[in-house]
């Protein structure tokens, strides 16, 4: 079994219309191994053309799973130190 450097782990949190992904990586570098990668898909978009709002359920779903990949980046031991948004 490989072990892991926690110092070096990088996480990635993709939210998207239709869905929130998250990958863990052991460091950020040219050929990352992914530790975890977790999806849900929350429709975020659903409907918005024609309101122009989110239908709360879905953000309620977007929330759910945000909080569920907070968890485990607290779990995995992955740092908040820098923040990059894109």
């Amino acid at each position: 079994m490989t072990s892991i450097d926690t110092d070096k782990l990088v996480s990635i949190i993709d939210i998207g219309s239709n869905s929130i992904r998250m990958v863990i990586y052991d460091e950020f570098a040219t050929f990352p191994r992914v530790v975890l990668d977790e999806k849900a898909e929350c429709h975020l978009a659903e409907g918005i053309a024609q309101t122009g709002k989110f239908k709360p359920k879905n953000v309620e779903k977007a929330l759910v799973n945000i909080r569920r990949f907070a968890a485990l980046l607290d779990t995995t031991g992955v740092e908040d130190e820098e923040w990059d948004y894109y």
